[in-house]
């Protein structure tokens, strides 16, 4: 029976995102969070920083940097290694986007702890949700894919 309510709640899930129109948030358990993170280099004027997590650093090109546009939790901001109050900094979590109430000065460097999460959908509008004998349904392959907004 638990089996059954399971596959019910996928596939509830699935119907209620539309199949592959509708979006999701997805926590990868191996990659949702980044220490030290830089964000930015405050310049006395500007007040709002992209949340961002860069891959392959030690590249020559520096890697590829990739906006955070689905944060889940922000442990800490930092400006030269200094912890900064919540009280100081507001984020929208529907862009990723950190707002200092006061724009960070001049050379200070911006980085954050953090964790986020991957805006998602499924891959196809139709899946084989299949009843093959009383009770007993199967669904053998579900993908999903990450999206950008």
């Amino acid at each position: 029976m638990a089996d059954f309510d399971e596959l019910r709640t996928l596939m509830g899930f699935y119907l209620a995102c539309q199949g592959a129109y509708g979006t999701f948030l997805f926590e990868d358990p191996s990659d949702s969070y980044v220490y030290g993170q830089y964000l930015g280099t405050g310049d006395s004027g500007s007040a709002v920083f992209q949340l961002q997590r860069t891959m392959g650093m030690m590249l020559p090109s520096g890697g590829f940097v990739e906006p955070i546009v689905a944060p889940n939790l922000i442990t800490a901001v930092y400006f030269d290694g200094v912890t900064q109050s919540p009280s100081s900094y507001t984020v929208d979590p529907g862009s990723g986007l950190l707002t200092f109430a006061t724009p960070p000065s001049n050379g200070l460097v911006i980085t954050a702890d953090f964790s986020f999460w991957f805006r998602c959908r499924f891959v196809d509008d139709s899946y084989d949700f299949e009843n093959f004998m009383y009770r007993l349904w199967q669904l053998k392959k579900l993908t999903f894919i990450s999206v950008r907004p």
